[in-house]
């Protein structure tokens, strides 16, 4: 038979409920994703990163982006470069707030990014990101404390969903409904009238 293990392993994650209604590890830290502390190399290119968890942030199937606490990028993960068409690297230092954002976004993220760093963690505000062809991709993000295992203040990591084709979508509905509805208003006025 098997010998039963002669310590306890510790515990992968504590969990804690945030404002947003989830339980999310607060020191999540698997064992297969190997910590770093400078500088990390994925398909994205190099991701500076803190607190560990790059391959998990870079490979990731949603955009994952961090800022320290001063608001300066400090990860900028491969789907949010192919979503932006910016590499990692050139983000990477540059101010998430006044460098990347169009302005009408700018005062609701500082905001968002301030009350963060106070532990007043946001979910589902909206957000977009202009692109490097000189369009724009809308963003449905959420954004979460960073600390280290002492629990010093990291930073800010925020994990978006690309609502871009969704919003493309729905105002496309709306034209069609306001075409619609000038088309049957258009219908009514040239419908023929008979008196007696």
């Amino acid at each position: 038979g098997v010998s039963p293990p002669t310590s306890t392993p510790p515990p992968v994650a504590n969990f804690t409920d945030d404002m947003c209604g989830d339980d999310i590890p607060a020191n999540f830290d698997p064992p297969d994703l190997q910590k770093s502390t400078g500088q990390e190399a994925s398909s994205a290119g190099k991701l500076t990163t803190f607190g560990g968890r790059a391959s998990f942030i870079a490979a990731a199937n949603a955009p994952i982006f961090s800022v320290d606490p001063n608001g300066l990028v400090r990860e900028w993960n491969a789907k949010t470069e192919a979503l932006t068409g910016f590499a990692g690297s050139s983000m990477v230092g540059r101010s998430l707030v006044n460098d990347v954002l169009p302005v009408e976004f700018r005062e609701r993220l500082r905001q968002v990014i301030d009350d963060a760093l106070k532990g007043v963690e946001a979910c589902d505000f909206e957000v977009a990101l202009d692109t490097h062809d000189n369009k724009r991709v809308d963003l449905l993000l959420n954004a979460t404390t960073r600390r280290d295992a002492t629990g010093e203040l990291l930073g800010v990591i925020l994990v978006g969903q690309n609502m871009t084709e969704r919003k493309r979508t729905e105002q496309e509905a709306r034209e069609r409904e306001i075409v619609a509805q000038e088309l049957q208003s258009i219908e009514v006025y040239n419908a023929p009238i008979f008196g007696i």
